[in-house]
């Protein structure tokens, strides 16, 4: 991983290139001999100046505020030492020994994910220096539970996309670089390993630690827009043949008759179909769907069937999406969101399986492979606004 970029929750903690110039600028001559990155700077307003000219060029630090803290001014920046952990596997496997000798495998889990960083900040004065500490200390202090994101890069892309300044250009060569942790928190420091007054400016070795609820690594991904055409679809009727058993020996029917498994929505076979071809990821071994649904009228029983090579491997059915309202269901995640009147809730009962019965996500990874093809199925009601997403993600 590159160590000299690091986001939390979308404000960037760590730029080892923002740091270097603004101490170039400040005449700090000891800070040298660090890794830099300017294709990874190019998206974040790089290059860089000084922080109070870069603030009234509309770009300021993420430290700056309101400009009113003087020794805003004089912190410049944190540098990343290393960021470790990234790359280990997080897989744990139970065993039991057997008194008999030999013992017991259990079934493979993924624990959480700690990353440890080690950074360096620098500051042009002492004062400025135990401001960026306070400023450091309030990263990630107002949340309540771990559902945050972490954001960093597995590695300094090609040279040549160091001189990318339209976004087509970052678009292709920086940000698949980008990768993505979630449910995360700062949850061990910063911690001050040394504080240093030099003798022009001051800097401090400081480390903390990121833990991920989530232990997977995803990749961006541009989501893509499902045509609004829509053509009739049926059904087709598939009658299944009961197997039939000739060693079985016949057994007089149980007195009580099992109960029939609820359905809440009724039978259709008739549908308005939008169909889209979906674009895989260019980085990880799985993908991970997101499906946003934003009706134009109110929209009646739809239903998502996700087919990979021709077969389903997802499916959802939802009863009704009134006018205004979203539907979102992240695989990620495994929840399912409602939106209305510009609030966000999770609303998991909404959503049922495409006979009607309980919604469950699919219980093993979708290979990042083979053609995944998106069809959006609705009884009645105008075309859909669909917007779909398959993340790539590592195996953890």
């Amino acid at each position: 991983m590159y160590n000299g970029w690091l986001a939390i929750n979308g404000d960037e903690v760590v730029n080892t290139h923002r740091a270097h110039e603004y101490a170039k600028a400040a005449g700090l001559g000891w800070v040298k001999g660090c890794t830099e990155c300017v294709s990874v700077t190019k998206p974040y307003g790089g290059p860089y100046v000084t922080p109070k000219i870069d603030a009234d060029n509309g770009n300021p630090p993420p430290w700056w505020g309101d400009g009113s803290n003087e020794d805003a001014i004089d912190f410049l920046g944190v540098m990343g030492v290393t960021i470790q952990n990234v790359d280990d596997s997080t897989r744990n496997i139970t065993t039991i020994a057997r008194a008999g000798g030999g013992g017991f495998i259990g079934s493979l889990t993924n624990m959480m994910r700690t990353i440890t960083v080690r950074a360096v900040l620098v500051a042009g004065s002492d004062c400025a220096l135990g401001f960026g500490l306070e400023w450091l200390r309030s990263i990630d202090s107002d949340q309540d539970c771990a559902n945050g994101y972490t954001e960093l890069f597995d590695c300094c892309p090609s040279l040549t996309a160091g001189e990318c300044d339209d976004p087509t250009c970052i678009g292709e060569c920086v940000e698949p670089r980008l990768r993505s942790f979630y449910n995360t928190r700062l949850t061990i420091g910063p911690t001050v390993l040394r504080r240093v007054e030099m003798a022009r400016g001051a800097m401090a070795e400081v480390e903390f630690i990121i833990a991920c609820a989530d232990p997977g690594i995803y990749a961006p991904v541009t989501p893509q827009m499902v045509p609004m055409e829509s053509v009739p679809t049926v059904d087709p009727l598939i009658v299944v043949d009961e197997p039939v058993d000739v060693f079985a020996v016949t057994v007089p029917q149980p007195a009580n008759v099992p109960i029939p498994v609820e359905r809440t929505l009724p039978q259709r076979t008739v549908w308005e179909r939008q169909e889209m071809v979906l674009t895989r990821p260019v980085w990880g071994l799985e993908v991970t769907p997101e499906i946003v649904l934003s009706p134009t009228t109110h929209t009646e029983d739809v239903r998502l069937t996700l087919l990979r090579d021709g077969e389903p491997v997802m499916d959802a059915r939802v009863p009704a999406i009134p006018m205004g309202g979203i539907v979102r269901l992240d695989r990620r995640s495994k929840r399912i969101y409602t939106t209305s009147g510009g609030v966000e809730r999770v609303n998991g009962a909404l959503v049922r399986a495409a006979d009607g019965t309980r919604f469950l996500w699919p219980r093993v990874a979708l290979p990042n492979s083979g053609e995944y093809v998106l069809h959006v199925d609705r009884a009645a009601g105008g075309p859909l606004v669909v917007e779909v997403a398959l993340h790539g993600r590592a195996t953890p």
